[in-house]
């Protein structure tokens, strides 16, 4: 703060301000002194990033209701609708293989007329599973839970499918849970879904998007009500589970309005080994 004050800095820019230890203090400082800051990262939708001046992720005012639950003029409304319906058959945030529909994944499961719980796992050490995991404390705490959780449900009734998250390589013991392919399509396993469990992740707001209940575990900056569920043990996931509505349309479209309009950027990265020669960055 003295360094600002003697060169005139006004406003503080961080890339991702949890990325270490250090800079998340540097943060939490400028934050807590009421310095102006920007703080940007990749955001939860295909090519989006975002620049806040409020704080990050879940600890961010920007995703308040009162911000994006407002009343859409028609041509607004409509043209939310048409986003989220290219979005459906558009790229993903990590690499997929190729669409089969979810008919021929259904049967490819042999989930038969059983309800679908999917189960999206995270990486372990990523920035929002280790500062914004919340109730279920972490990747560990959400593989005990979604074990708890298959446990609890009759699996003549229900299958539980995870998938591995595409830039992990090894598959974490859950008992109770059907592991997809690596390569099973993100679209393909949400389309059969009944319900959609995350921690925090774009999983469940890519979900969200395709009207599909979402449940999470953690502290979601998308958890607010008519939208995702938020828990707070592994028997109120059951109970969520077993009690999944649909999200409220209005609010959703209110809110990918509010997303791809009015907070999001977008733009495609190409990212530069920095041993390659070419100077490194992104």
């Amino acid at each position: 703060l003295r360094t600002m004050d003697d060169a005139g800095v006004t406003r503080v820019f961080f890339l991702n301000p949890y990325g270490n230890a250090h800079r998340l203090a540097l943060y939490r400082g400028v934050k807590e002194a009421g310095r102006r800051f920007i703080v940007w990262d990749r955001g939860g939708l295909t090519d989006s990033w975002f620049f806040d001046t409020r704080g990050f992720l879940a600890e961010s005012a920007s995703y308040s209701p009162e911000r994006w639950d407002k009343s859409l003029e028609a041509g607004d409304r409509a043209a939310a609708l048409e986003w989220l319906e290219a979005q459906r058959d558009g790229e993903t945030l990590e690499e997929n293989g190729e669409r089969i529909g979810g008919a021929a994944l259904r049967e490819r499961l042999n989930a038969g007329e059983r309800k679908v719980v999917f189960a999206a796992l995270q990486r372990p050490k990523d920035t929002a599973t280790l500062h914004f995991a919340g109730p279920c404390g972490g990747a560990d705490g959400f593989n005990h839970w979604i074990a708890h959780l298959a446990a609890a449900l009759d699996p003549q009734g229900y299958v539980i499918l995870a998938k591995k998250h595409p830039l992990e390589a090894a598959t974490p013991d859950i008992p109770g849970v059907a592991f997809v392919d690596g390569d099973t399509h993100i679209q393909d396993l949400i389309e059969i879904a009944n319900v959609v469990t995350v921690i925090n992740s774009g999983v469940g707001l890519i979900a969200l998007g395709c009207a599909k209940p979402v449940v999470c575990c953690g502290d979601a900056y998308y958890a607010h009500p008519g939208l995702a569920r938020p828990v707070t043990s592994p028997e109120t996931l059951v109970e969520a589970v077993q009690e999944a509505v649909a999200p409220d349309e209005e609010k959703c479209l209110r809110f990918f309005h509010y997303l791809t309009r009015e907070f999001y950027s977008f733009g495609k990265a190409r990212y530069v080994n920095p041993g390659n020669g070419n100077g490194g960055g992104a």
